[in-house]
Order: C-alpha cells, then structure tokens, then sequence
C-alpha cells in the first residue's frame, strides 16, 4: 500500500513547480516577513505557523519544494496506516482494511495535500487526528483509572495539537470514532457511553483550541487585511447562518464528496451513491429497529462533524482542503453500506460474511489510477508549463535596466489545465499575491543579480493583452500573466 501511494504521488516528488501560497509564502520567507505566521496564529492555527515558517525558512529555492511534498507524501501514507489499523481492530478483513487506507489516501482531498507543498504540515496534522483518536480508544479500553485518565489526556492534547495545526483535518478524528463505532460484527459494548466518551475528549480540546484562536485574533486583528486576506476568515457565522450553511453544505462539498474520484461533481452521481448509502448502512447495522434507527442517527451527526470548522466560520469555503475527513467517512460509509447490501442479497448470513476482496480492492486501485491521473494534467504538468512560461518572460534585455516589475495576474480561466474544479487545474498567477510571488522567485533563481527590484500587482493597470512595454515607462518591467491562456496545455 505505501510503494502504492509513493508511486502515485511521485510526479509530484520530481517536479519542478510551486503552487499557489507556495510562491507567496517562500518568497515572504525569503524576505524575512513573518506576517504569515501571524496569520496563522490569527486563525488559531499557531502550531502549524510555527513549524511552515521553520520549514519553509531552511529553503530558497522552487525547487526544493518537492522535498516538502515528500512529507506530505510520507504522512498521508501514515495516515493510509492508521486508517487501515483502525480498520483492522473493528473486525475488518485484512483486505478491506488495506483497500480503504489506500482509498483515504488517494481521494481528491489527499492529492491537493500532496501537491500543495504549504499543506505539508496540515498532512501532518491528519495523522496526528488518528493518534489521538487511536489513544482515546486506549483510554476506553483500559480498566485502570490511573491509565484511563493517562491515555485520556494524551489524546486530548493529541487531538489539540492537531487542531492548532489546521482544523479541518484534524476532523479525520471523527472517521476513527466512525469506524470504531460501528463495526462488521455490530456496535461494541455500550456505543452511546463509548461515544460520549470519545465527545468529551474532542470538546475539551477543541475548547482549548478556541481560547487559543480568541487570543491569536486579539493579539494580530490587522493580518487579514494586511496580507488581503477575506475577513469571514476570521469570524464565526451566527445562528441565524445555520440554514443556509446547511444548505451550502448539502449543495457544495457534501456533492464533492459523494463524487469521490471525480473532480467534476454531478449532482446525479451524489444522489445515486447516497440513496445506496441510505439503504445499505441499516442493513450493515446490527440489532432491532430502534437499534439501527440510533445508529443511522449518529452516522448523520458524524458527517455534521466531519466538516464541523466550516459551519462555524462565516466564510463559504468549500475546497478539496477542507474536505479530507468527510471524503473518508463517506468511503467508510460506501464501504459498509455495500457490506450491508451484501446482506440484504445474500440472506442468511453471518457476521464473518464480507464483500468479496476483489470489490473493494478494484475500487481502491481505480482511485489510485484516477489520483495519479489527475495529480499529472491538472496539477504538475499545468504547473510547470505555468513556471516555464513566467520564466520566458523575464529575459535579460527587459529585466536589465528595470528599476520595478508591475505584474498583470492571470485570471482563473486563464490555467492551461484540461480539468478546472476548486484547486485542481487552476493557475497559481490567477491570485495577485502568488502571481506577485512567482515572478519575484523566477526573477531570483533566473537573474540573481536583480533579485532586490521590487516586485508588485497593479491592479490599476488595463492595457491588451501582448500591450508590450511600450506605454510605460523605461524603468518598469511589466510581466502580462494573462497570456498564460495561449500556452500549449
């Protein structure tokens, strides 16, 4: 399973590019301007500021991005582990348990993680969400008060560290209480008291988690707007939000999820994989009527769960990052739903009765072909080519003589991918602040000599495509990112 997932993800190992914040974010390492870690801490995310600003500080060049998306690699490939241990203690066959680790980790969300060298230390964070949902088990299995409150504590400040690193990952807790909760030989022994136990864990960290978000914001209020950053960041959504985030969520990343593999999300596709989770997970379920109607109850307020940090933020944010969690349990869902389905056709059958291997293995080599596919054509060739492009611009007779770069950023229907879909396919010049920062890097590595002229975003500027420099003034570069739709895809 792990050699699986290195060789999916090597093209992203090899590659020559950034992504977006990447160039934003090394180019502000480069210049010792901290206000990113500020950020972060404004968004209580302080853990996670420290350790980017100490990881992306040790390099100044592109190209050692690739080796900041090798620990992104390795850790989504732990968390493929964790995901298939918990697995395995449930009762799951070997086989399945395998399958889903390498599903988890080859959904869309994953493939951004890898990508996307800035997630390195959100990956990360994932794995630690496990552990910590792996030592609250201990803490339930363990008779021993003393040892019961020893791995307790562990897993709360386990699962605190985790939401200090990025919030939205951190949720993958919630897939091991999902997987431990209900299991292919039925509910453990006392599920509600099990799950109480596993909520008073996650709300005493993330109660901690909130204190620390409430002082990074009073401490840095100024960070959004200075780095042009939306404010709904940074607030809460009120009460009065709750329907039409609701809504957004059932027409927005709970669709996504439900496509799994397929980045271009069909409502049809959502609703036919839904009603077949809707029938088959009573089915997987054990016990009387009552008992299953509880326990479809608690998958439905998992999926709330999953994806808990975006229903409380005002803003609307709806990328593949912020979905690792709920693509899992919806996996996990599909999975034991089909299971169930297996019941409801092949009656009678025993607990030991599982899918035959080669359903769930063909389903997870499909994701794995699908994740490879994709990461190439709409993440590292796209990439590349963007580089490459930005870098033929900054030729020695321009930059030669020029005192400022004045810097025209693409817009997103300017990417030369094929497949365009929330991160994938879209072109890192399309943002201002990356554009800024990808031109200020190539100019860099290409001419090092002019690394100090200043680079900045016009906003002001309205000229035609290919206007040339000949209306503007001798001593100012201007790099026209919006040509970038005629390169070759």
């Amino acid at each position: 399973m792990v050699l699986i997932i290195f060789l999916v993800y090597s093209p992203v190992l090899f590659g020559h590019f950034g992504f977006r914040d990447d160039y934003r974010w090394l180019n502000a390492e480069v210049h010792h301007d901290h206000r990113y870690l500020q950020f972060n801490i404004a968004q209580g995310r302080a853990i996670n500021g420290l350790a980017e600003d100490l990881l992306f500080s040790r390099i100044k060049y592109i190209s050692q991005l690739a080796g900041v998306r090798l620990l992104a690699v390795c850790s989504l490939a732990a968390m493929a582990l964790g995901i298939r241990r918990g697995l395995l203690r449930a009762g799951w066959p070997r086989s399945i348990a395998l399958a889903g680790g390498l599903v988890a980790a080859t959904l869309p969300a994953a493939q951004v993680y890898a990508v996307w060298a800035l997630c390195a230390i959100e990956s990360m964070g994932g794995v630690i969400a496990i552990a910590a949902a792996a030592l609250a088990a201990e803490s339930i299995a363990n008779v021993s008060p003393m040892r019961r409150s020893i791995f307790a504590i562990a897993a709360t400040l386990t699962f605190l560290i985790s939401l200090m690193i990025y919030q939205p990952v951190a949720m993958l807790f919630w897939v091991m209480v999902a997987i431990d909760l209900f299991r292919p030989a039925g509910p453990p022994e006392r599920p509600l008291r099990r799950l109480a136990w596993y909520v008073s864990i996650a709300a005493t960290a993330l109660g901690l988690a909130f204190i620390f978000y409430q002082l990074g914001l009073r401490k840095y209020p100024w960070v959004f707007s200075a780095l042009d950053m939306p404010l709904d960041r940074s607030h809460l959504a009120g009460f009065s939000d709750a329907w039409a985030k609701f809504s957004w969520f059932i027409h927005g990343p709970l669709v996504d999820a439900l496509n799994f593999g397929n980045i271009i999300s069909s409502g049809w596709i959502a609703v036919a994989v839904g009603v077949f989770i809707l029938i088959g997970l009573p089915a997987f379920f054990r016990g009387g009527l009552g008992q299953r109607a509880t326990m479809l109850l608690l998958a439905a307020a998992l999926v709330i769960a999953t994806y808990l940090p975006n229903f409380l933020t005002a803003a609307d944010s709806a990328g593949y990052r912020t979905q690792p969690a709920l693509e899992c349990l919806m996996a996990f869902y599909l999975l034991a739903a089909a299971h169930g389905w297996q019941r409801i056709i092949a009656k009678p059958i025993d607990s030991e009765n599982f899918l035959p291997t080669w359903i769930p293995m063909s389903f997870a080599l499909a994701s794995a072909a699908a994740a490879a596919c994709l990461v190439t054509i709409c993440f590292v060739r796209p990439q590349e080519k963007e580089l490459q492009f930005v870098r033929s611009l900054l030729t020695r007779d321009k930059v030669v003589g020029a005192q400022r770069v004045v810097v025209i950023n693409a817009q997103w229907e300017d990417g030369i991918s094929p497949i365009w879909h929330h991160e994938f396919g879209t072109p890192s010049s399309g943002w201002p602040p990356a554009a800024t920062g990808l031109v200020a890097l190539a100019l860099r590595e290409k001419f090092p000599g002019h690394a100090n002229i200043p680079v900045t975003v016009d906003y002001s500027l309205s000229v035609p495509i290919d206007n040339g420099n000949a209306s503007f003034p001798s001593d100012m570069l201007v790099i026209d990112l919006r040509q970038l739709r005629r390169v070759a895809p």
